[in-house]
């Protein structure tokens, strides 16, 4: 009778170790680039940005990422939807969902050759075909954006400059901090509860036939934005790399717009917001010095 308990209890034990390690399994993406991690490692990031209401924390393996990601061919090679090179995110909910990738630059040839830290790709997704993606990676870390008529996730790295963590969350997960926005055209304030529109189930773009109209863009940055982001030229430029890469994700879907950065566009990164040509405080007159800036230093064509 003892002997038959004892057995009963091997068998238990080892139901218990199989449902744990097929537990363990589940949270790790099947291309072992992703792992989740206890979501307390984001209390570390606190004191470096506002935490979403929700969001999950995920391990990446730095360099299988970086293989992924340099496999990817360019898009002057192959559409998004012929791409052969595929790879994995994770989503909000838990999940990971599979997307074909490329290279897909959004700086001027003279720029990217200067920063080749700085890289951007385009997905199209397999699991979800109305998910598309913008990545870009850089020494600040790796951050996307998914847009579905699920809705926007958003990929961040944990705290600026950490290779080896993210934090995922739905954009409507994002807690708003500081004051409304104002638009300086209408003197309004810009409503809180604007619609999602990426939830009204229209299909991608980007595996239909479609003209893309790429447009140059000189983004200039404060010496305060500058410093806000770590202080150096790079750390400035990653910082409007990520911003415009994540709107070119909106303008590819839904205008077939795209905006490249211009070839000398670090000599509008400032990084001394008292010798910058800026008024920091008033949005309004620096929009008048932005243009005359521009003017002098990019040039008007």
């Amino acid at each position: 009778m003892k002997s038959m308990q004892f057995g009963g209890l091997r068998a238990a034990c080892g139901l218990l170790v199989l449902l744990l390690g097929s537990q363990a399994l589940a949270n790790r993406s099947s291309d072992l680039v992703w792992t989740d991690v206890d979501a307390d490692l984001a209390s570390r990031a606190a004191t470096q940005r506002t935490l979403p209401d929700a969001y999950r924390v995920l391990r990446l393996d730095a360099a299988a990422l970086d293989r992924q990601l340099s496999n990817a061919p360019t898009e002057q090679v192959a559409a998004v939807k012929d791409s052969v090179a595929i790879m994995q995110l994770p989503l909000a909910d838990g999940r990971f969902e599979r997307f074909r990738i490329v290279e897909s630059p959004i700086m001027e040839p003279a720029l990217a050759g200067r920063f080749p830290q700085l890289r951007a790709w385009l997905g199209q997704g397999i699991d979800d075909p109305s998910a598309t993606v913008r990545m870009d990676l850089s020494p600040k870390g790796f951050h996307a954006q998914v847009i579905s008529w699920q809705g926007t996730t958003l990929v961040d790295a944990l705290t600026p400059g950490d290779l080896q963590h993210v934090l995922v969350y739905r954009k409507r997960d994002a807690q708003r901090v500081g004051e409304r926005p104002i638009c300086l055209v209408t003197g309004e304030e810009i409503p809180a509860d604007l619609p999602d529109f990426s939830q009204r189930g229209r299909p991608s773009k980007l595996g239909g036939v479609h003209q893309l109209r790429i447009h140059r863009l000189a983004m200039a940055a404060t010496g305060e934005y500058t410093q806000f982001h770590g202080g150096t030229v790079i750390d400035g430029l990653a910082a409007i790399h990520t911003t415009m890469n994540r709107v070119n994700g909106i303008y590819e879907r839904e205008l077939s717009v795209r905006m490249v950065l211009v070839a000398n566009n670090d000599q509008i990164v400032y990084t001394d917001g008292a010798t910058d040509p800026y008024t920091n405080s008033s949005g309004t007159m620096m929009l008048g010095q932005n243009q005359t800036n521009l003017n002098n230093v990019i040039g008007s064509a």
